[in-house]
């Protein structure tokens, strides 16, 4: 293999399907439930999930109507 003038020699390819090639958060995410006795005042919440990325300090806070909604709460964060 003849050597490019840039010295690259590593080829990228992206995949066909367009849900391959989304930007991947490359960080360790710390999550915690909070409870309140006040419901929030927009939905009436009293049940929030927070999500903090370690390194790029990302801050994300889902509403939770139910602790049993977790999954889907961290499927809307990622």
């Amino acid at each position: 293999m003849p050597a490019p003038p840039d010295g690259n020699l590593f080829k990228r390819y992206n995949s066909p399907n367009p849900a391959m090639n989304v930007y991947r958060l490359q960080d360790d995410v710390m999550t915690d439930t909070i409870f309140s006795d006040t419901p929030a005042i927009d939905g009436g919440y009293t049940q929030a999930q927070v999500f903090f990325g370690r390194t790029s300090h990302i801050v994300h806070v889902e509403p939770l109507s139910t602790t049993k909604n977790f999954l889907r709460s961290f499927q809307n964060f990622v």
